[in-house]
């Protein structure tokens, strides 16, 4: 048997996951359970940082059923430097975590030349057997303030963040190089298969990173389109505290339009369905008005998962199709 200090080692196991981090989130993981990675860097635990001073007799068990997983003369150097539950072991080619020891702390073992571990096996996930629901998402996400309240947010889903939104025309050099990327996932990477199509990879996406190139007023966009059905308190995303920081939303005909301004700069513009209205929605004058807005204001509407770019004259089409999607 043989074990190693951990944190170089799940490093190389893929700890920034699939995708890697996200600015906003904790990013994705590859292990089936979720482990507390930082805590122990925090903690100063990933060390082998006794002297060595003897040998000591160590013995693993598993701690659900107690059985032995392996034991060994070990020399005091080469122990963890800590047996706190939650530290994680690297035991020849599994990773384990730490319940419980006894004794509890290095030294004492050290001093009486007996440790016993339990510890449960910690069960890594491959990519091969992963697929995701959507071909790319943004990886960067609007900054929060957890301290706000959440009361009459709108709330999407994080990976819904910027999916289908309007850039300026001026980039389109940008979108059309991330929109390449999205269609190579399509084509190589597609897996059909009942009730949804999965794909073995995904792009994330980091550009444009001013996608209204800082020329929108949020004036300017609320004077070209009706008067919404409602005006949501601000926005936030699901199963996160507090609210996105300078979020708006409006539903209007069955769609919600979102995004973020700075001071009367519209920052990020986006549109979904409105899963909460009470009717459907349509696209007849909201897509003329819409139409409308682009037009002036030299916009394109583009479906990131589509890898699709609609400009002014398709974009009344392109929402209905979109409404009858989500009937």
């Amino acid at each position: 048997m043989s074990w190693s200090c951990l944190a170089s080692r799940r490093l190389a196991a893929g700890i920034r996951g699939l995708l890697g981090s996200r600015s906003q989130d904790t990013g994705y993981q590859i292990y089936a359970r979720r482990k507390s990675y930082a805590a122990g860097v925090r903690r100063g635990r990933y060390g082998c940082g006794v002297a060595d001073a003897g040998v000591v007799r160590v013995v693993l068990l598993d701690a659900d059923d107690g059985t032995e997983v392996a034991s060994m003369q070990m020399p005091a150097g080469q122990l963890p430097a800590s047996l706190q539950p939650g530290t994680e072991l690297y035991v020849d080619d599994g990773i384990w975590e730490i319940t419980r020891a006894e004794p509890a702390d290095v030294a004492y073992a050290v001093a009486s030349g007996k440790l016993a571990i339990w510890a449960r096996r910690i069960e890594l996930v491959t990519s091969t057997g992963i697929l995701f629901s959507t071909p790319t998402i943004c990886e960067v996400l609007a900054p929060t303030d957890p301290t706000a309240s959440t009361t009459g947010l709108w709330l999407l889903h994080e990976d819904d963040w910027r999916q289908i939104e309007w850039i300026h025309r001026s980039l389109i050099d940008i979108v059309t190089a991330e929109i390449q990327q999205v269609r190579r996932v399509h084509r190589d990477h597609t897996h059909p298969g009942a009730p949804i199509v999965g794909y073995s990879a995904c792009h994330g996406r980091r550009q444009p990173v001013a996608p209204l190139a800082g020329t929108v007023q949020a004036s300017a966009w609320h004077r070209l389109l009706p008067a919404p059905a409602h005006r949501f308190e601000g926005l936030g995303y699901h199963d996160w505290p507090g609210a996105v920081r300078n979020g708006f939303a409006s539903s209007l005909d069955g769609f919600v339009i979102y995004g973020v301004t700075g001071r009367d700069q519209l920052i990020v513009l986006g549109i979904a369905i409105d899963p909460s209205a009470s009717t459907p929605a349509t696209a007849d004058g909201f897509g003329e008005s819409i139409a409308g807005a682009m037009d002036t204001l030299d916009l394109v509407l583009v479906d990131w998962p589509r890898a699709e770019v609609i400009g002014p004259e398709h974009v009344r089409q392109y929402l209905s199709s979109q409404t009858a999607r989500a009937d």
